[in-house]
């Protein structure tokens, strides 16, 4: 039996401010409990997709990143 592990999936985008400089939002940030790191990133990008009613999650983010933050939440 694999452990699942707990990952937090941020979902970025960037924007540019007033003066013309880039900013990185955070959209979202989806908890997940998973074996891998892969699996975690789908699971995210599904919930993200069922939260925001999109077909992909690339039409609320530009990017993603991954944690493996320790407990507790």
């Amino acid at each position: 039996m694999s452990v699942k592990r707990r990952y937090v999936v941020s979902f970025l985008k960037t924007v540019t401010d007033d003066y013309g400089h880039d900013q990185q939002i955070r959209q979202h940030a989806i908890e997940v409990f998973s074996e891998s790191k892969e699996e975690a990133v789908e699971q995210a990008k599904a919930e993200l997709c069922r939260l925001e009613h999109l077909s992909d999650w690339s039409q609320h983010a530009d990017r993603y990143e991954v944690a493996e933050p320790d407990f507790p939440s």
